[in-house]
């Protein structure tokens, strides 16, 4: 049974390693929804996935989960309390999915958030990582968006410390939280190098609010933001009907790094099929603007504090 308990804010993971190596390759999935025959369809189609990606950290977008609903009764899917029990009866072996997969390709994953139920019956938004074959912990969403508050019924979920691959530290904000300034703030000064974020939008406005957020963040903090958006279209679940959005990896615009920011962003939208985007990562190279750069965003985040 998977432990629904995580450290506290501003401690580091129990399982984090003495820095290492500051190079690393890191791939943002531009998920593709769509419906799956059985279930072997959608364990294959993770394998495939995994097995293509170049990155030796994976980062899948929020609510990919959802994709199994196209498995269960209409009456289910497209009903949002229902299709909530139903993710309930495959979550084991779906985090058992990923967490193999990391073992089998020696990845750190970042699996699709789903939403899991805690003990007391509450519904939150989760995604676990997974890393050497090992689940080694999760993120919960902390602030919800109007839909799954008010119509979903979801609850926010606990803050959480960085996580650690390959001894670096990182954060994940899930889609909306990445939003709000002080979370990610508060990740950072617990150590995160870098900030991870799924996503599931449904229209241009969203696309951008989101994209803002991410571009807000590394410029305030002078780090690295990535994005993993679900893509797509799933008549069969209301919470994901039509999705859209761009894989991106944001940096401060400063000394050398891109004038805009974009250290490099997917293409299309709503591409036809499920991709990867990689980019291999010197974070003391993104790192070095906090000390050099023409502002010092990371070091004067407290002169604003009254």
């Amino acid at each position: 049974m998977l432990n629904d308990k995580c450290n506290p804010p501003g401690k580091a993971h129990e399982n984090q390693q003495p820095r290492r190596s500051a190079m690393l390759s890191l791939s943002a999935c531009q998920y593709r929804v769509e419906a799956l025959p059985e279930l072997a369809s959608w364990t294959a189609k993770q394998a495939a996935l995994v097995a293509a990606a170049p990155g030796e950290l994976l980062l899948f977008p929020e609510y990919a989960s959802l994709e199994l609903l196209s498995l269960q009764p209409t009456r289910t899917a497209r009903h949002l309390a229902r299709s909530l029990g139903a993710l309930q009866e495959v979550r084991e072996l779906f985090v058992e999915t990923y967490r193999a997969l990391s073992k089998a390709f020696n990845k750190g994953i970042v699996m699709p958030s789903i939403p899991w139920q805690l003990a007391d019956g509450r519904y939150v938004n989760r995604a676990w990582f997974a890393a050497e074959g090992t689940v080694q912990g999760f993120v919960d969403k902390q602030i919800l968006t109007r839909f799954e508050a008010e119509r979903w019924q979801l609850s926010p979920g606990q803050p959480s410390a960085p996580l650690v691959f390959a001894g670096q530290a990182f954060g994940v904000q899930i889609c909306y939280d990445v939003e709000f300034p002080l979370l990610t703030r508060a990740l950072v000064d617990a150590g995160a190098r870098f900030i991870l974020v799924p996503s599931c939008t449904d229209n241009g406005a969203g696309v951008n609010r989101v994209r803002i957020g991410c571009q807000a963040r590394a410029l305030e903090n002078q780090t690295l933001v990535v994005q993993s958006p679900l893509v797509g279209q799933a008549p069969w679940a209301p919470a994901i009907f039509n999705s859209l959005g761009q894989a991106a990896f944001y940096t401060a615009p400063d000394l050398g790094l891109p004038d805009d920011g974009i250290l490099a962003r997917s293409k299309e939208l709503d591409p036809a099929q499920s991709q990867w985007l990689t980019q291999a990562l010197d974070l003391d190279h993104l790192e070095a603007v906090r000390h050099n750069g023409q502002v010092l965003n990371h070091r004067d985040w407290a002169k604003q504090r009254p």
